[in-house]
C-alpha cells in the first residue's frame, strides 16, 4: 500500500514538474521592451524611448513590432513634390520564426528576415548575441481587454518633414471620421467603417500605455517637431486630453502611431459635399488642460457624422474655450 502511494506521488511530482517548465517558444510569447542592464550603462549604446525596440509574440507565428514598419525608400524615390508624398506605412504585423537559438522576425520594409541570435532566454528576459548587447525584458499587463473609452480623437499638425497632418475620429460602433491635409493619401474629409475588434485593439493599446494617468502636456523636444493631440470621450464626458510635442511616454506613442496612418489602413468613401476646410480661424485655449487645438477646422470636421454630434455639445459644455484672435 506505502508502495503504491509513493509510486503515485513521484507520478504527479512528474507530472507537476512537467507542467512548470516552459519551452523556449513558450518563453517567447508575450510582450517583451528593450532595456539596457544597468551593469551595461556607460558601456553600450542606449537607445531613446523613439528607437527602444519592443515586440509581443504571439502562438500563432505573428508578433507585432510597437515601432511599425515604413518603407521609406519608396518614399524618397517618389517622384511627387515633396509636400505631397506619402510615407507609405506597412504596419506592426508581422511573421516570425523561433529555430534553435535563432529569432527571425520578417521585416516588410526589407523584404527579408532579421536574424538574431539569443545569448539566453528565460520567462522574464531575453539577451541578444549582438555588439550592442541587445536586452529584453518581459512586460505584463492587465488582462481585462474591454475599451474604457467611446470616442478617440487625435489632430496632429505636422512637421518639417513627412509627418502627415490629418484629425481622425473613431468610435466605439466602429464609425470613423478622417481629415487629411498633407503627407497623406487622402486628401480631404472622408469617412469609414472598422469592426469591433480592430476598436477593441486599439482600445487596448492605449490602456497598456496607461493613457488616463499621463500629463496633460508633453514639453516640445525638437525645434521643429510634430504636435500630436488625442481627446477620449466616454458617457458623453472628456476622460482625458494629451498633447505631445515629443516627450511622452514610449508607449503612448507605440499607441497613437498606428491612428496617424489610419487611413492607409482602412476602405475610406469621400463625402459628396463640398467643405471648405481651408479657412483662417480662432485658435481656442483649453482652460483645464493649457492645450491649442485648432477647433474651428475640427468642429466642420466632425460635424458631418450623426453621431459625433453630440462630441460637440460636449466639447461646449466640459470645456470653457477663450478665443483669442488670429495673428
Amino acid at each position: 500500500m506505502i508502495r503504491n502511494l509513493l509510486v503515485i506521488l513521484v507520478v504527479l511530482l512528474s507530472v507537476s514538474c512537467e507542467k512548470k517548465s516552459q519551452t523556449p517558444q513558450e518563453m517567447l510569447l508575450g510582450n517583451w521592451v528593450q532595456v539596457v542592464p544597468k551593469h551595461l550603462k556607460g558601456e553600450i549604446y542606449i537607445p531613446t524611448d523613439e528607437d527602444t525596440l519592443a515586440y509581443e509574440f504571439k502562438s500563432n507565428g505573428m508578433c507585432d513590432f510597437k515601432l511599425a514598419y515604413f518603407d521609406h525608400e519608396a518614399y524618397m524615390n517618389d517622384t511627387v513634390k515633396t509636400w505631397n508624398r506619402v510615407v507609405p506605412y506597412l504596419g506592426t504585423a508581422t511573421k516570425y520564426k523561433l529555430e534553435h537559438k535563432i529569432l527571425k522576425i520578417y521585416n516588410p520594409s526589407k523584404k527579408k528576415w532579421d536574424q538574431y541570435k539569443i545569448k539566453k532566454l528565460t520567462s522574464d528576459s531575453l539577451f541578444i548575441d549582438d555588439t550592442l548587447k541587445t536586452a529584453f525584458v518581459k512586460k505584463r499587463y492587465p488582462d481585462d481587454e474591454s475599451p474604457d473609452f467611446d470616442t478617440v480623437i487625435l489632430s496632429t499638425g505636422g512637421c518639417f518633414g513627412p509627418c502627415p497632418g490629418n484629425d481622425i475620429v473613431i468610435d466605439r460602433g466602429g464609425n470613423v471620421l478622417f481629415d487629411g491635409y498633407y503627407h497623406v493619401k487622402n486628401k480631404g474629409l472622408y469617412k469609414g467603417k472598422i469592426s469591433n475588434e480592430a476598436f477593441n485593439k486599439l482600445s487596448l493599446r492605449f490602456r497598456q500605455a496607461d493613457y488616463s494617468n499621463l500629463k496633460s502636456e508633453y514639453p516640445l523636444k525638437y525645434p521643429h517637431g510634430s504636435s500630436t493631440f488625442l481627446t477620449f470621450v466616454k458617457n458623453g464626458k472628456i476622460l482625458k486630453t494629451v498633447k505631445d510635442d515629443g516627450t511622452a511616454p514610449k508607449e503612448f506613442v507605440w499607441a497613437y502611431r498606428p491612428l496617424q496612418y489610419f487611413e492607409q489602413q482602412i476602405e475610406l468613401k469621400r463625402f459628396k459635399q463640398k467643405v471648405y476646410l481651408e479657412m483662417k480661424h480662432p485658435r481656442v485655449s483649453f482652460h483645464d488642460l493649457s492645450l491649442y487645438l485648432e477647433v474651428i477646422r475640427l468642429s466642420i470636421f466632425i460635424t458631418y457624422l450623426k453621431w459625433v454630434e453630440k462630441l460637440m455639445k460636449i466639447l461646449k459644455k466640459n470645456m470653457r474655450c477663450i478665443t483669442t484672435t488670429n495673428s
